[in-house]
């Protein structure tokens, strides 16, 4: 983990690289109609200016965006009070607090002050009519007059269902469970809010669309709503609230809080804004009630898995709130065990997520502190001296994150942890995503100055003319090596293609077809089925054991295959055009007249290029399968008796699915490895390039040195100096790039 300490050094870095990489950029586009440079158009429509504008994005990002998600009544805005030590920022009152977005940032202008967007009149009637799932039934009844509905007919629509609803529940066009669900009393509550929601429509009528400004102290009018005394809708109308707070976390620490609606809000389109604020989050705080995880949770849980598991999973922190009111539960070893490792960890881990960012917190205690309640809080301490006691002499993680709960330091771990994530993990993330970015651009710009190689050297040579015979020498090695190992990338996606079509894919048939030959209706070892049961008349369970038998054997005897079928052939032209390069001669050359091995670094990269390479045609092979992994197989005769005709077809079914499935995998497997197996060679052709400055050092302190030219001499066509110039330019700009890449990456390690 990078030391927070070299923050500074790893951001002057990065913006050293955003500044060369633009520069570079500048100078191949400025250059386009006026000088013929090969490969100029393709880096252009490579996309660079849009990759540079991305890591301007991230550079100019100066806040961490925390969100808060959790159900109503998990105790979200309880547990923000406390992390802030502001006890009273949020209203904490049950019931749905939290209805818009609430942001909460530092002061604007050195002002405390609310901020409140409202929805514009019509989006604010949708929302209601459309999204507010209390009342969608009601509005069912006048479906044939929403469509294509404008603000006028949506506010008619609000009007009909007051009207309908104190009768609803004696209409007899009504089935029961309708009726009852607007009884008299729900009818009657529902009819105030709505009513109450319209009057808001019109007092606010000129706020609809607009942001306007308020004193700080009255925030509770725009977060809240009490059942006696109203104010639910008001809340209807508001898209967000922004408040603007004197905090060390805002202030010093840059930090931006968001305060989502819950996840099991009645409100369709709050639940969808929170999944989509969460995407953008830079961490994401899940508040959970003392009893873990509920089915809306799950829910949530599963949906963030499956849309977002690549760039969430270890951005999200698990806080279960009111930790200690666990009534239900003893709090013995093993129900505390059941709760946090056996439930909730693992329903985290199930869906891809990470299980160590759990906590526990009574954030009631830093409140009752916070506010000078000492007898509140001591009572409360003492309380929880039983439930510490069972857990005395257990060292397990899910025991000390209860303990810490329980003696009161839940918050201060979820804060050290948040300030640790952030300042020693994301920001230097950030980083690395800039320097991911500027690459697109390099490798564009390698991409050109490779092709204009010949031509790049010559002017080198030319420029550098004056160091002689030891430059010329040291370049010309550079030369053969990129010659040899660039030229066998440039043939490896044709030669992958090749193999994969006349090679694997045959092999992968001739595999998949051996289930042809497996007699599936007898029980074995692994079905493990009686025979009675093997010869019932409808043995769905043993089919389904073979389909996923074949799924998993089949996925990974590909693997096996593409690794069998490539790594070595590919490894082995490596070995050949190394030699060619006769690099390794001149390295053992030198080495052996300057006492400085020269050529074990080298060796030692090829080694690593090459277990690269292994380890990545398995990795993707792996990948490949993933869709067949995933994916049911419905062969038919599933409920069908075992007969000879009947498994014949089944296995013919599973045979005919694996090998369209695999076959598909093989080709995109060829077509992705070939430029994986580029990158590796170009890296290896860089990192040679690298060792260049090593090879003229011990070129230049070893005396009376007899250079072997016959080892690197050759020739180079000779274009026009205009060329050469430009081509300078963009190899100097490179170098740049590529120093404070190096940089970066040093103090980002």
């Amino acid at each position: 983990m990078p030391d927070p300490r070299t923050f500074p050094e790893a951001k002057a870095a990065a913006l050293a690289l955003h500044q060369a990489a633009t520069a570079l950029d500048a100078a191949i586009a400025g250059d386009q109609g006026k000088v013929a440079i090969a490969g100029a158009a393709e880096y252009l429509a490579a996309g660079a200016k849009g990759a540079l504008a991305r890591a301007q994005q991230l550079l100019a990002k100066d806040h961490y965006k925390l969100c808060f998600a959790g159900g109503f009544s998990a105790g979200k805005s309880t547990t923000i009070n406390a992390l802030l030590g502001d006890p009273d920022l949020l209203p904490t009152a049950a019931g749905e607090c939290t209805l818009a977005i609430t942001v909460m940032t530092g002061p604007l202008g050195g002002r405390e002050l609310i901020r409140v967007k409202y929805f514009p009149r019509e989006i604010a009637l949708r929302n209601v009519v459309f999204h507010q799932k209390r009342y969608r039934n009601a509005f069912k009844q006048f479906d044939g007059k929403l469509k294509n509905a404008n603000a006028e007919a949506l506010q008619q629509a609000v009007k009909d269902v007051i009207e309908w609803l104190p009768g609803a529940h004696k209409d007899a066009g009504l089935s029961e469970p309708l009726r009852k669900e607007y009884d008299a009393n729900k009818a009657s509550k529902f009819v105030g809010e709505l009513a109450e929601f319209l009057s808001y429509l019109d007092k606010y009528a000129s706020r609809c669309g607009n942001l306007i400004e308020d004193e700080i102290a009255n925030r509770a009018f725009y977060l809240t709503y009490d059942d006696k005394q109203g104010g639910l809708g008001h809340l209807f109308m508001i898209d967000q609230v922004m408040i603007h707070r004197k905090n060390i976390l805002f202030e010093e620490k840059a930090i931006q809080i968001v305060d989502l609606p819950g996840i099991d809000s009645t409100n369709s389109y709050a639940r969808q804004v929170t999944l989509d604020y969460l995407k953008e989050a830079d961490l994401v705080i899940s508040v959970l009630p003392p009893q873990g995880f509920t089915m809306s949770y799950i829910d949530i849980i599963n949906e963030i898995g499956a849309a977002y598991r690549g760039n969430i999973a270890n951005k999200m922190f698990y806080v279960i709130n009111r930790f200690d009111s666990n009534e239900d539960r003893n709090f013995t070893k093993k129900e505390l065990e059941s709760l946090l490792r056996d439930q909730i960890a693992a329903e985290i881990d199930k869906n891809g997520l990470n299980s160590k960012n759990l906590f526990a917190t009574c954030a009631l205690l830093d409140i009752y502190r916070l506010r000078g309640k000492t007898e509140s809080y001591e009572a409360l301490l003492k309380a929880n001296d039983n439930k510490i006691k069972a857990m005395a002499g257990t060292d397990e993680p899910w025991a000390s994150i209860a303990r810490n709960a329980l003696i009161g330091k839940g918050i201060e771990v979820v804060r050290s942890a948040i300030l640790k994530y952030l300042e020693e993990e994301l920001a230097f993330e950030r980083l690395r995503d800039v320097q991911m970015a500027v690459r697109e651009v390099t490798v564009a710009a390698d991409v050109l100055l490779a092709r204009n190689s010949v031509v790049l050297e010559q002017a080198r040579s030319r420029r550098q003319s004056a160091i002689g015979q030891m430059r010329d020498f040291v370049i010309k090695t550079q030369q053969n090596f990129e010659a040899a190992v660039a030229g066998l990338a440039n043939a490896l996606p044709t030669m992958v293609g090749n193999a994969i079509q006349t090679q694997l894919k045959p092999q992968v048939v001739t595999a998949v077809g051996m289930f042809r030959k497996i007699e599936l209706g007898k029980p074995d070892v692994q079905v493990r089925f009686t025979g009675a049961q093997a010869r019932s008349q409808a043995p769905r369970e043993i089919k389904q054991h073979w389909i996923d038998w074949a799924k998993a054997t089949y996925s990974d005897k590909f693997t096996e295959l593409a690794h069998q079928t490539i790594v070595g052939a590919v490894n082995g032209l490596i070995d050949q055009q190394v030699a060619a390069s006769r690099a390794d001669e001149v390295l053992k050359h030198i080495s052996a007249a300057s006492d400085k091995d020269l050529a074990a670094p080298v060796r030692a990269a090829i080694a690593q290029a090459k277990q690269n390479i292994d380890a990545l045609t398995r990795l993707r092979a792996d990948e490949e399968t993933w869709p067949l992994r995933r994916t049911p197989v419905t062969p038919t005769g599933l409920d069908a008796g075992w007969t000879p005709a009947v498994e014949s077809g089944f296995k013919e079914d599973v045979v005919g699915n694996l090998t369209k499935v695999l076959g598909g995998a093989a080709d995109k497997l060829g077509s992705v490895l070939g430029s994986y197996y580029q990158a590796i060679l170009r890296g290896l052709v860089a990192d040679f390039k690298a060792r260049s400055d090593e090879l003229e050092a011990a070129i230049r302190g070893t005396a009376d040195l007899d250079l072997p030219m016959h080892l690197v001499e050759g020739g180079s066509p000779d274009p026009d100096e205009q060329k050469r110039k430009r081509l300078l330019a963009y190899a100097d700009l490179r170098a740049k790039d590529a120093a404070a890449d190096a940089r970066l990456a040093k103090a980002c390690a």
